[in-house]
């Protein structure tokens, strides 16, 4: 009814709550989603989609992410809050596993880490490889400082 949308994942929330859209209508616009650069790979839970892209930064250089798109069609950047929505749905502790190890970040255990903890090697726009953190609880640490810190 006249309303502009940036992005097709905010069409489709706007359609979940309009009595005049057909589910129909719905999933034609979710099927597009494919064509726009959307996955739904086997280690997402069901109706959950993800899509790698990039962004500039200082004009210049390009750095890296994923978003997740939830079944509700919400978009989510960070990990932590990917982790948070997966638990609350209701996902096992082997298919959160599974997510860590194969999401783009491709979480490892190490030896050297406490139980439950896990590290992941990752490449900074500028070409720098450095190591970031996940607490068993689902928290994101760039680097050893800010888990001390923490503690």
């Amino acid at each position: 009814k006249g309303a502009v949308f940036r992005e097709r994942a905010a069409a489709i929330r706007s359609m979940l709550t309009d009595p005049a859209c057909s589910e129909e209508d719905i999933v034609l616009m979710k099927n597009g989603l494919v064509g726009e650069g959307w996955l739904e790979p086997d280690f997402l839970p069901s109706g959950w989609m993800m899509m790698h892209t990039k962004r500039k930064i200082k004009g210049k250089s390009f750095s890296k992410y994923t978003i997740y798109l939830t079944p509700q069609f919400e978009n989510l950047q960070v990990i932590e809050t990917v982790l948070q929505h997966l638990k609350k749905s209701g996902c096992s502790e082997t298919e959160l596993m599974t997510f860590k190890e194969q999401c783009s970040f491709k979480w490892k255990k190490g030896n050297f880490l406490p139980e439950g903890w896990m590290y992941s090697i990752v490449k900074h726009y500028k070409g720098k490889v450095f190591k970031v953190y996940l607490s068993p609880e689902g928290k994101y640490f760039a680097g050893l400082i800010p888990i001390l810190r923490h503690f």
